[in-house]
């Protein structure tokens, strides 16, 4: 019976020694082949947006271990995790999206027990940008307000912007632009943009109290008269002058062909105003007068000065007597000799007709072709008018 019960007790000894050794043995092995892998990535990204995959695993103190050689499953993509690194991982891009989307990562390694991952991919929402020249602007001051797509910098047309806390609001035109005036007592506004399938932009604006003098020039109505005014005043006088000074540069040009073809000098010939003046020269040009006349020299009007002359009495008879001896002086002088050495010859001309002006006033002679031929046919006419006179006084 104790032989009995001794065999029992090394029967039950060696059965838990034979299951200690199937736990140490075959147990163990099998646990270590499904330890546990682990994803570590972003729980949301945008679409488009680039993230990495890392696969790890954790032992019993938390030490945590990164594998490679680990096939990654996304959006029925295969991917894999190779290289030697410290901490090897995947990039992976997010797709595109019409709304926010969840996507499963799986991961799987051999040994392993496989894990995935949940991560959303959000849908991308462009954002507003708004752009105003000046931050700082005035009291009443109009400015100009730009919207565009803050990644395409292209203008938005049809976006609802707004100042905060007011009810000044206004669309923006093809140009992506939008114009508001800068309310009073107010030291800064906010401006807000919308529009749908945009994230809202805003922007911060300081009003100055104390206008520029341009907007108080803007604000004033008559400013712009004023200005136009002046432009008016100073067009017509540039006009003037300039007219003015073209006309006498032209007037001194026609008086100066004139003289020298009155007096047959060539063009070729420059003559100075103190050179004119020397009485050789004076001589000379009247010598040309006599020697070189121009029949063909059209006069059209000349100006010449006379002094005055002092008055004298005399009786009707001898003033008859003393038109007589003159009558026979123009008869015996030689040809061109009745003006030779005088200085003023209109002074001669007006002795001769009996036309001297009392008054010292200038006299104009106007006529065409030959002087010479005007100034006899003068003196003709009036000798025959004196003639008639004496008959009709016997």
């Amino acid at each position: 019976m104790r032989g009995l019960l001794r065999v029992r007790h090394i029967t039950t000894i060696l059965t838990l020694f034979i299951l200690l050794f199937f736990t140490i043995i075959v147990i163990y092995p099998v646990t270590a082949q499904n330890e546990q892998l682990y994803i570590d990535t972003e729980n949301e990204v945008e679409e488009g947006e680039e993230f990495l995959v890392y696969v790890l695993t954790i032992n019993e103190t938390g030490d945590r271990t990164y594998h490679t050689d680990v096939e990654i499953d996304f959006n029925k993509q295969p991917y894999k995790i190779t290289g030697s690194e410290e901490y090897p991982s995947i990039s992976i891009q997010a797709p595109l999206v019409d709304e926010n989307t969840e996507f499963t990562i799986t991961a799987e390694k051999e040994g392993y027990n496989f894990t995935t991952h949940e991560i959303t991919v959000l849908n991308k929402i462009p954002k507003l940008d708004i752009y105003i020249e000046d931050l700082t602007i005035f009291e009443g001051e109009l400015f100009v307000v730009s919207v565009t797509d803050i990644e395409s910098r292209e203008e938005v047309e049809g976006a609802l912007v707004y100042i905060e806390s007011t009810d000044v609001e206004d669309e923006t035109d093809a140009m992506g632009r939008v114009e508001f005036a800068a309310p009073h007592n107010r030291e800064t506004i906010r401006i807000i943009a919308e529009k749908d399938g945009y994230q809202d932009g805003e922007k911060l604006v300081e009003i100055n109290s104390q206008p520029s003098i341009w907007i108080q020039l803007q604000d004033n109505p008559n400013t712009f008269i004023a200005i136009a005014a002046f432009l008016l005043i100073s067009a017509i006088i540039y006009v003037t002058l300039k007219q003015r000074k073209v006309i006498d540069s032209r007037a001194k040009e026609i008086s100066k062909k004139e003289t020298m073809k009155k007096y047959g000098i060539s063009e070729n010939v420059t003559l100075s105003t103190s050179d004119a003046n020397k009485p050789s020269e004076q001589s000379s040009l009247q010598e040309d007068v006599r020697t070189q006349p121009q029949r063909e020299a059209k006069v059209e009007e000349i100006r010449i000065s006379k002094p005055r002359e002092e008055k004298t009495i005399i009786s009707a008879n001898d003033q008859k007597e003393e038109d007589k001896v003159n009558s026979r002086k123009k008869t015996i002088d030689p040809e061109d000799k009745w003006f030779e050495g005088t200085d003023d010859i209109r002074y001669e001309i007006d002795k001769i007709t009996g036309e001297i002006d009392e008054e010292g006033k200038d006299k104009w002679f106007e006529g065409i072709d030959d002087i010479r031929a005007k100034i006899d046919e003068k003196v003709k006419k009036k000798d025959k008018r004196k003639e008639e006179s004496n008959d009709e006084g016997e």
